[in-house]
Protein backbone atom coordinates (compact mmCIF):
# COMPACT_ATOMS: atom_id res chain seq x y z
CA UNK A 1 0.00 0.00 0.00
CA UNK A 2 1.68 3.53 -0.73
CA UNK A 3 0.19 7.08 0.15
CA UNK A 4 3.01 9.54 -1.36
CA UNK A 5 1.66 13.29 -1.14
CA UNK A 6 3.28 16.56 -2.92
CA UNK A 7 2.74 19.67 -1.35
CA UNK A 8 3.98 22.81 -2.82
CA UNK A 9 3.22 26.27 -1.19
CA UNK A 10 3.59 29.95 -1.76
CA UNK A 11 2.66 32.39 0.78
CA UNK A 12 3.02 36.04 1.60
CA UNK A 13 3.02 35.87 5.22
CA UNK A 14 3.42 39.66 6.24
CA UNK A 15 2.46 42.48 4.07
CA UNK A 16 2.68 46.08 6.06
CA UNK A 17 2.24 49.26 5.36
CA UNK A 18 2.23 51.90 7.96
CA UNK A 19 1.55 55.58 7.70
CA UNK A 20 1.89 58.32 9.80
CA UNK A 21 -1.62 60.41 11.00
CA UNK A 22 -1.43 64.19 12.28
CA UNK A 23 -4.38 66.64 12.70
CA UNK A 24 -4.65 69.88 11.08
CA UNK A 25 -3.32 72.44 12.78
CA UNK A 26 -4.52 75.89 12.82
CA UNK A 27 -2.25 78.73 10.94
CA UNK A 28 -0.59 81.16 13.37
CA UNK A 29 -2.05 83.86 10.99
CA UNK A 30 -5.54 82.62 11.39
CA UNK A 31 -7.44 85.60 13.02
CA UNK A 32 -9.00 84.26 16.08
CA UNK A 33 -12.34 85.67 17.49
CA UNK A 34 -11.41 84.72 21.44
CA UNK A 35 -9.72 82.85 24.25
CA UNK A 36 -13.11 80.68 24.30
CA UNK A 37 -12.31 79.24 20.83
CA UNK A 38 -8.74 79.01 21.38
CA UNK A 39 -9.34 77.01 24.35
CA UNK A 40 -11.64 74.52 23.05
CA UNK A 41 -9.18 73.81 19.68
CA UNK A 42 -7.95 70.18 20.13
CA UNK A 43 -4.72 68.92 18.35
CA UNK A 44 -4.31 65.16 17.64
CA UNK A 45 -0.91 64.32 18.06
CA UNK A 46 -0.93 60.31 17.75
CA UNK A 47 -3.10 56.98 17.14
CA UNK A 48 -2.28 53.85 18.73
CA UNK A 49 -4.45 51.12 17.43
CA UNK A 50 -4.21 47.77 18.52
CA UNK A 51 -5.31 44.08 18.02
CA UNK A 52 -5.36 40.91 19.31
CA UNK A 53 -2.90 39.48 16.37
CA UNK A 54 0.16 41.22 18.96
CA UNK A 55 3.25 39.74 20.22
CA UNK A 56 2.56 38.68 24.38
CA UNK A 57 4.04 37.07 27.04
CA UNK A 58 2.88 33.23 27.04
CA UNK A 59 2.42 34.37 31.25
CA UNK A 60 -0.13 37.03 30.21
CA UNK A 61 -1.94 35.41 27.04
CA UNK A 62 -6.13 35.00 28.36
CA UNK A 63 -6.12 31.19 27.06
CA UNK A 64 -4.77 27.70 27.48
CA UNK A 65 -1.54 27.16 25.13
CA UNK A 66 1.52 25.33 24.84
CA UNK A 67 4.21 26.76 23.80
CA UNK A 68 7.32 25.08 22.59
CA UNK A 69 10.61 26.64 20.44
CA UNK A 70 12.69 25.05 18.27
CA UNK A 71 15.18 23.77 20.84
CA UNK A 72 12.62 22.38 22.73
CA UNK A 73 11.09 20.07 19.49
CA UNK A 74 14.92 19.02 19.73
CA UNK A 75 15.52 17.87 23.29
CA UNK A 76 11.96 16.42 23.26
CA UNK A 77 12.53 14.14 19.99
CA UNK A 78 9.61 16.26 18.41
CA UNK A 79 9.54 15.67 14.67
CA UNK A 80 6.63 15.66 13.45
CA UNK A 81 2.90 16.53 14.48
CA UNK A 82 1.99 12.75 16.03
CA UNK A 83 4.56 13.72 18.59
CA UNK A 84 2.97 17.03 19.68
CA UNK A 85 0.48 14.80 22.00
CA UNK A 86 3.75 13.52 24.16
CA UNK A 87 4.52 17.14 24.74
CA UNK A 88 0.94 18.97 25.23
CA UNK A 89 -2.03 18.30 27.96
CA UNK A 90 -5.01 17.26 26.66
CA UNK A 91 -3.89 16.19 23.35
CA UNK A 92 -4.70 13.13 21.11
CA UNK A 93 -3.33 12.53 17.35
CA UNK A 94 -4.54 9.33 15.04
CA UNK A 95 -2.49 8.98 12.12
CA UNK A 96 -4.28 7.09 9.65
CA UNK A 97 -1.63 6.71 7.01
CA UNK A 98 -4.14 9.12 4.23
CA UNK A 99 -4.20 12.16 7.21
CA UNK A 100 -4.34 12.96 10.95
CA UNK A 101 -7.25 13.19 13.49
CA UNK A 102 -6.26 16.06 15.86
CA UNK A 103 -8.11 15.90 19.49
CA UNK A 104 -7.19 18.72 22.31
CA UNK A 105 -9.98 17.64 25.36
CA UNK A 106 -12.12 15.25 23.52
CA UNK A 107 -12.54 17.56 20.45
CA UNK A 108 -11.37 17.42 16.97
CA UNK A 109 -12.35 14.98 13.83
CA UNK A 110 -12.95 11.01 13.96
CA UNK A 111 -14.14 10.27 10.64
CA UNK A 112 -11.78 9.75 8.18
CA UNK A 113 -12.37 11.66 5.02
CA UNK A 114 -12.03 15.20 3.15
CA UNK A 115 -15.37 16.07 3.18
CA UNK A 116 -15.56 16.34 7.08
CA UNK A 117 -14.06 19.45 8.66
CA UNK A 118 -11.92 19.41 11.36
CA UNK A 119 -12.07 20.90 15.17
CA UNK A 120 -8.27 21.60 15.28
CA UNK A 121 -6.75 23.55 12.50
CA UNK A 122 -3.20 23.55 11.59
CA UNK A 123 -1.31 26.76 10.20
CA UNK A 124 2.03 26.26 8.29
CA UNK A 125 3.50 29.60 8.68
CA UNK A 126 0.14 31.90 8.68
CA UNK A 127 -1.31 29.18 5.96
CA UNK A 128 -4.08 26.87 6.96
CA UNK A 129 -3.30 22.74 6.11
CA UNK A 130 -6.07 20.94 4.16
CA UNK A 131 -8.31 19.98 6.68
CA UNK A 132 -6.86 16.75 7.97
CA UNK A 133 -4.70 15.89 5.20
CA UNK A 134 -1.40 16.81 4.41
CA UNK A 135 0.13 17.55 7.68
CA UNK A 136 3.19 15.13 7.95
CA UNK A 137 5.43 17.64 6.85
CA UNK A 138 8.29 17.31 9.01
CA UNK A 139 9.09 19.57 11.90
CA UNK A 140 12.64 21.26 10.83
CA UNK A 141 14.53 24.82 10.69
CA UNK A 142 10.79 25.59 13.15
CA UNK A 143 11.03 28.93 15.49
CA UNK A 144 8.39 27.76 17.57
CA UNK A 145 5.14 25.79 17.85
CA UNK A 146 1.79 26.99 19.20
CA UNK A 147 -0.75 25.03 20.79
CA UNK A 148 -3.62 26.59 21.83
CA UNK A 149 -6.47 24.94 23.65
CA UNK A 150 -10.16 25.21 23.74
CA UNK A 151 -12.39 27.40 20.79
CA UNK A 152 -9.70 29.76 18.48
CA UNK A 153 -12.91 30.32 16.41
CA UNK A 154 -12.17 34.46 16.50
CA UNK A 155 -8.66 33.75 15.13
CA UNK A 156 -8.47 30.13 14.02
CA UNK A 157 -11.56 30.34 11.97
CA UNK A 158 -14.09 27.75 11.64
CA UNK A 159 -12.22 24.80 11.98
CA UNK A 160 -10.75 26.07 15.60
CA UNK A 161 -13.71 24.38 17.81
CA UNK A 162 -11.06 22.18 19.86
CA UNK A 163 -8.15 24.37 19.15
CA UNK A 164 -5.35 25.30 16.95
CA UNK A 165 -2.18 24.67 16.04
CA UNK A 166 0.38 27.09 14.70
CA UNK A 167 3.78 25.89 13.05
CA UNK A 168 6.33 29.21 12.77
CA UNK A 169 9.95 28.39 10.75
CA UNK A 170 12.50 30.31 10.99
CA UNK A 171 12.62 33.41 8.64
CA UNK A 172 15.49 34.98 6.66
CA UNK A 173 17.66 37.80 8.45
CA UNK A 174 19.06 40.55 6.79
CA UNK A 175 22.23 41.96 7.94
CA UNK A 176 22.44 38.50 9.61
CA UNK A 177 25.26 37.05 8.03
CA UNK A 178 25.76 33.90 7.29
CA UNK A 179 24.49 31.33 9.41
CA UNK A 180 23.02 28.08 9.40
CA UNK A 181 23.55 24.50 10.64
CA UNK A 182 23.74 20.71 9.05
CA UNK A 183 22.54 17.21 11.53
CA UNK A 184 22.63 13.73 10.25
CA UNK A 185 21.62 10.79 12.43
CA UNK A 186 22.03 7.11 11.33
CA UNK A 187 20.04 4.23 13.38
CA UNK A 188 18.19 0.97 13.20
CA UNK A 189 16.12 -0.45 9.91
CA UNK A 190 19.15 1.38 8.36
CA UNK A 191 17.43 5.18 9.50
CA UNK A 192 19.55 7.80 8.25
CA UNK A 193 18.51 11.63 7.81
CA UNK A 194 20.01 14.96 7.47
CA UNK A 195 18.96 17.99 8.00
CA UNK A 196 20.40 21.46 7.55
CA UNK A 197 19.85 25.00 6.62
CA UNK A 198 21.77 28.30 5.72
CA UNK A 199 20.89 32.16 5.30
CA UNK A 200 22.07 33.96 2.97
CA UNK A 201 22.13 37.95 3.37
CA UNK A 202 22.02 39.20 -0.71
CA UNK A 203 21.74 42.67 0.48
CA UNK A 204 21.24 45.69 3.04
CA UNK A 205 17.40 44.68 1.85
CA UNK A 206 17.44 41.49 0.79
CA UNK A 207 17.80 38.03 2.71
CA UNK A 208 17.16 34.36 1.78
CA UNK A 209 17.13 30.95 4.15
CA UNK A 210 17.01 27.55 2.12
CA UNK A 211 16.14 24.74 4.71
CA UNK A 212 15.69 20.59 3.89
CA UNK A 213 15.58 17.35 5.82
CA UNK A 214 15.51 13.77 4.66
CA UNK A 215 14.85 10.35 6.22
CA UNK A 216 15.33 6.99 4.78
CA UNK A 217 14.19 3.99 6.97
CA UNK A 218 13.51 0.67 5.98
CA UNK A 219 10.05 -1.02 7.01
CA UNK A 220 9.16 -2.54 10.52
CA UNK A 221 6.92 -5.10 8.65
CA UNK A 222 7.59 -8.17 7.28
CA UNK A 223 4.72 -7.52 4.38
CA UNK A 224 3.02 -10.37 2.30
CA UNK A 225 0.49 -10.00 -0.44
CA UNK A 226 -3.35 -11.50 -0.42
CA UNK A 227 -2.92 -15.43 0.39
CA UNK A 228 0.89 -15.17 1.21
CA UNK A 229 2.36 -14.15 -2.03
CA UNK A 230 4.26 -12.03 -2.80
CA UNK A 231 3.85 -7.98 -2.00
CA UNK A 232 4.83 -5.80 -5.03
CA UNK A 233 3.97 -2.25 -2.74
CA UNK A 234 5.94 -0.24 -0.59
CA UNK A 235 6.51 -3.00 2.47
CA UNK A 236 6.55 0.69 4.54
CA UNK A 237 9.52 2.17 4.10
CA UNK A 238 10.24 5.25 4.73
CA UNK A 239 11.04 8.03 1.65
CA UNK A 240 11.18 11.36 3.27
CA UNK A 241 12.42 14.40 1.00
CA UNK A 242 11.63 18.42 2.25
CA UNK A 243 13.03 21.82 1.47
CA UNK A 244 11.96 24.88 1.99
CA UNK A 245 13.20 28.96 0.35
CA UNK A 246 12.36 31.53 2.36
CA UNK A 247 12.84 35.19 0.65
CA UNK A 248 13.03 38.37 3.18
CA UNK A 249 12.34 42.11 1.58
CA UNK A 250 12.79 45.42 3.52
CA UNK A 251 12.59 48.50 0.87
CA UNK A 252 12.08 50.67 3.37
CA UNK A 253 10.96 50.92 7.11
CA UNK A 254 7.32 51.35 6.37
CA UNK A 255 7.99 48.18 4.11
CA UNK A 256 8.15 44.06 4.91
CA UNK A 257 7.48 41.17 2.70
CA UNK A 258 8.10 37.73 3.40
CA UNK A 259 7.64 35.21 1.13
CA UNK A 260 8.09 31.20 1.88
CA UNK A 261 7.47 28.19 -0.24
CA UNK A 262 8.09 24.28 0.36
CA UNK A 263 7.87 21.32 -1.70
CA UNK A 264 7.72 17.94 0.08
CA UNK A 265 7.77 14.13 -1.15
CA UNK A 266 7.13 11.59 1.57
CA UNK A 267 5.85 8.26 1.12
CA UNK A 268 5.67 6.18 4.22
CA UNK A 269 4.24 3.39 2.94
CA UNK A 270 0.63 3.75 4.05
CA UNK A 271 -0.70 2.07 6.73
CA UNK A 272 -1.07 -2.08 7.30
CA UNK A 273 -4.20 -4.16 6.69
CA UNK A 274 -4.20 -7.24 8.54
CA UNK A 275 -6.86 -9.71 9.56
CA UNK A 276 -7.79 -8.71 13.13
CA UNK A 277 -8.43 -12.30 14.39
CA UNK A 278 -4.21 -13.04 13.57
CA UNK A 279 -3.82 -10.89 16.55
CA UNK A 280 -5.18 -13.53 19.45
CA UNK A 281 -3.76 -16.23 21.20
CA UNK A 282 -6.45 -17.93 21.89
CA UNK A 283 -9.92 -17.88 20.02
CA UNK A 284 -12.24 -15.82 22.06
CA UNK A 285 -14.86 -17.50 24.21
CA UNK A 286 -13.40 -20.78 23.56
CA UNK A 287 -9.78 -21.00 25.27
CA UNK A 288 -8.71 -23.07 21.68
CA UNK A 289 -5.01 -21.88 20.24
CA UNK A 290 -5.73 -19.41 16.99
CA UNK A 291 -3.89 -21.58 14.24
CA UNK A 292 -3.51 -18.27 12.31
CA UNK A 293 -1.87 -16.26 15.17
CA UNK A 294 0.81 -13.78 13.53
CA UNK A 295 3.55 -11.80 15.12
CA UNK A 296 2.40 -7.79 15.15
CA UNK A 297 4.59 -6.92 12.85
CA UNK A 298 4.02 -10.07 10.37
CA UNK A 299 1.33 -8.59 7.80
CA UNK A 300 0.01 -10.92 5.07
CA UNK A 301 -3.32 -8.93 3.97
CA UNK A 302 -1.91 -6.02 2.20
CA UNK A 303 -2.37 -5.11 -1.36
CA UNK A 304 -1.27 -2.21 -3.24
CA UNK A 305 -3.91 0.50 -3.33
CA UNK A 306 -3.54 3.68 -5.93
CA UNK A 307 -6.64 6.12 -7.00
CA UNK A 308 -6.11 8.59 -9.86
CA UNK A 309 -7.06 9.18 -13.48
CA UNK A 310 -3.82 8.09 -15.35
CA UNK A 311 -4.35 4.19 -13.72
CA UNK A 312 -7.96 4.24 -14.72
CA UNK A 313 -7.25 4.61 -18.41
CA UNK A 314 -4.25 2.50 -18.59
CA UNK A 315 -6.37 -0.27 -17.51
CA UNK A 316 -8.90 0.85 -20.06
CA UNK A 317 -5.94 0.86 -23.04
CA UNK A 318 -5.14 -2.98 -21.58
CA UNK A 319 -8.45 -4.06 -21.11
CA UNK A 320 -11.10 -2.57 -23.64
CA UNK A 321 -13.71 -4.53 -21.45
CA UNK A 322 -13.21 -2.27 -18.51
CA UNK A 323 -15.03 0.75 -20.69
CA UNK A 324 -18.80 -0.04 -19.00
CA UNK A 325 -17.15 -0.01 -15.48
CA UNK A 326 -15.21 2.91 -16.04
CA UNK A 327 -18.03 4.42 -17.52
CA UNK A 328 -20.07 3.68 -14.45
CA UNK A 329 -17.85 5.14 -12.62
CA UNK A 330 -18.16 8.56 -14.08
CA UNK A 331 -20.82 11.05 -12.28
CA UNK A 332 -24.22 11.41 -14.20
CA UNK A 333 -24.68 14.86 -15.72
CA UNK A 334 -27.83 16.91 -14.65
CA UNK A 335 -30.04 16.92 -17.66
CA UNK A 336 -29.89 20.84 -17.61
CA UNK A 337 -26.09 21.17 -17.09
CA UNK A 338 -25.74 22.38 -20.91
CA UNK A 339 -28.19 25.21 -20.00
CA UNK A 340 -26.39 26.31 -16.59
CA UNK A 341 -28.36 26.49 -13.46
CA UNK A 342 -32.52 27.10 -13.15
Amino acid sequence: MRVQAYRLGASLLALGWYGTSAAQSVSSTTPQTSSTDASQRVVLEEVIVTAERRHTDAQHTPLAATVLTGSDLTEMGVTSIDSLQFVTPGATVNNFGQGIDFNIRGIGKAEHNSQTTVGVVTYRDGIATFPGYFQEEPYYDVANVEILRGPQGTFGGQNATGGAVFVTTNNPKINGGFDGYLAGQYGNYNDFATQGAINLPISDTLAARFAFNTELRDSFYHVTGPNGGPYSGNPGKLRSYSGRLGVLWTPTEALTVLWKTDINNLNMGAYPADPYYHRFATIPGTGAVNPTQTDLFDITANAPQAAGRAQVLDALRRNPRNAGRVRRLRPARHPHSARGPR
